[in-house]
C-alpha cells in the first residue's frame, strides 16, 4: 500500500507539472469554466497517476519474491508507460521519459527498433543504478557489478547504434537532390 501510494503521490506531482496546460487550453481556448477545467486535469491526472503507483506496487511485490528492484522497477515502469499509451482515451502517450532526450541524437536512435520504451528503459536502469550505488556507499554492502557491466554494454551498444544510423541517414541525406523549399506560418491568434 505504502508503495501505491508513493508512486500515486510521484504521478499525481509528474502529470501535473507535465500537463497543467490542459487546463489553459480547456480554460482559455475551450470556453470552459475554471472548475470543470480544474476538474477535469485533476481527474486525468489522478487516472495516469494510478498507472504509476500500480508499477510502484508492482516492483515492490516482485522486489519481495527476490527480483532486483532495479530490473523490477524498470520493467514494471515500461509496463506502465505501454498500458498508458492504450488506455485512456485510445492511449496517452504524453511526458514519456524518452521524449526528454530528443537532442542526444546518437541515444534516442535506437527509437528506430524499440520505440521510445528502448530510450525509457536506459533512464529508468541509469538513475536505477545510480542508486544502487548510493545504496551501496550508505550501507556498505555489495558493489552492483552485474548491473553496471548490463547498463555499460546496454549504453555503449545503444551508442554504437546511434552513431552507425545517425551516419547512415546523413549519408542518405546528402545522396538527395537538393531542392528549395519556402515554408509560411500564418500568425493565427490562440484566443480567438
Amino acid at each position: 500500500r505504502g508503495a501505491l501510494w508513493k508512486g500515486f503521490l510521484c504521478g499525481f506531482f509528474l502529470y501535473g507539472i507535465s500537463l497543467y496546460w490542459i487546463f489553459i487550453a480547456l480554460h482559455t481556448h475551450g470556453g470552459v469554466s475554471v472548475l470543470f477545467s480544474l476538474v477535469a486535469l485533476a481527474l486525468l491526472v489522478g487516472l495516469l497517476a494510478l498507472y504509476l503507483g500500480g508499477a510502484f506496487a508492482l516492483s515492490v511485490f516482485l522486489k519481495n519474491r527476490g527480483i532486483s528492484f532495479l530490473w523490477g522497477f524498470s520493467i514494471c515502469w515500461l509496463l506502465q508507460d505501454w498500458l498508458r499509451n492504450f488506455f485512456p482515451f485510445g492511449g496517452f502517450s504524453w511526458s514519456s521519459l524518452a521524449y526528454s532526450q530528443g537532442e542526444r541524437l546518437n541515444l534516442i536512435q535506437i527509437a528506430d527498433l524499440t520505440g521510445p520504451y528502448g530510450v525509457t528503459f536506459l533512464i529508468l536502469v541509469s538513475n536505477g543504478l545510480f542508486g544502487e550505488v548510493i545504496f551501496f556507499l550508505k550501507k556498505k554492502g555489495r558493489p552492483p557489478w552485474v548491473a553496471a557491466t548490463l547498463f555499460t554494454l546496454l549504453l555503449c551498444g545503444t551508442l554504437g547504434y546511434g552513431k552507425f544510423r545517425t551516419a547512415q541517414l546523413r549519408h542518405q541525406i546528402d545522396s538527395l537532390p537538393q531542392k528549395k523549399l519556402a515554408l509560411v506560418q500564418g500568425n493565427i491568434p490562440q484566443s480567438e
